[in-house]
């Protein structure tokens, strides 16, 4: 019974990891594209290229 307990804690462990990971995924994102409506002029430019 004492293995049922210890798996139930790391159960919760990796679900708390996950949920951080996608946080900090989220945060990230939202980082970037600030960076990029900020800096959206001077890349402007770039979408103008034809590939």
């Amino acid at each position: 019974m004492n293995s049922r307990r210890d798996q139930r804690g790391w159960g919760t462990a990796e679900y708390i990891a996950i949920l951080a990971g996608l946080m900090v995924v989220w945060r990230g994102a939202q980082a970037a594209l600030a960076l990029l409506a900020e800096h959206h002029d001077e890349f402007s430019w770039a979408l103008m290229i034809p590939f």
